[in-house]
């Protein structure tokens, strides 16, 4: 099941903002990973990555993951100088 996202591109890479209380600005950015399944439902993350480990591939999502987000931080970097990325 989780090759198969990972072969259909089902998994999106979604930002959240980590945000400085004592500060009252945002930090940093953390990378969040979302699948859908064939009917465009949420997978729940827990799931995602328990079923990975059950299947063996959880160093393959792993990997996807961390790649795709980066592509998709990479146009972020100069809008966001002095962030932390997560």
């Amino acid at each position: 099941m989780v090759e198969a996202l990972i072969e259909t591109d089902s998994i999106c890479i979604f930002f959240q903002p980590i945000v400085s209380i004592r500060h009252t600005k945002v930090i940093g950015l953390e990378a969040l990973a979302r699948a859908y399944d064939e009917q465009g439902e949420l997978i729940a993350p827990s799931f995602l990555f328990a079923q990975a480990k059950k299947e063996g591939v959880s160093f393959a999502l792993d990997k996807f993951v961390r790649k795709k987000a980066i592509h998709a931080f990479a146009p972020t970097i100069k809008l966001t100088q002095g962030c932390f990325y997560f």
